[in-house]
């Protein structure tokens, strides 16, 4: 049985929801960690954050969403 790896975000209002993480990444120029989430009751919401190494999930810049969108696509066209 294959294992999924989740994680599990509460909003403003306290309200819990859980996401399929799709893959992480580093980028080595800025020393950061991303991570690529998908909801899982709805598929076509995927969404990109940095992440800290205390698992913090921080918003992204617009050349960071630039960068991990296209990561994104070609992840897509190797794993769809």
């Amino acid at each position: 049985m294959e294992e999924k790896n989740t994680i599990i975000i509460t909003d403003d209002n306290g309200n819990e929801k859980e996401f399929t993480i799709l893959f992480t990444f580093e980028v080595d120029e800025n020393d950061r960690q991303y991570v690529v989430i998908q909801d899982q009751d709805n598929k076509k919401d995927v969404y990109g954050f940095r992440y800290t190494a205390d698992g913090e999930l921080l918003p992204l810049d617009d050349e960071e969403t630039e960068m991990v969108s296209e990561v994104l696509e070609a992840w897509e066209g190797e794993n769809l």
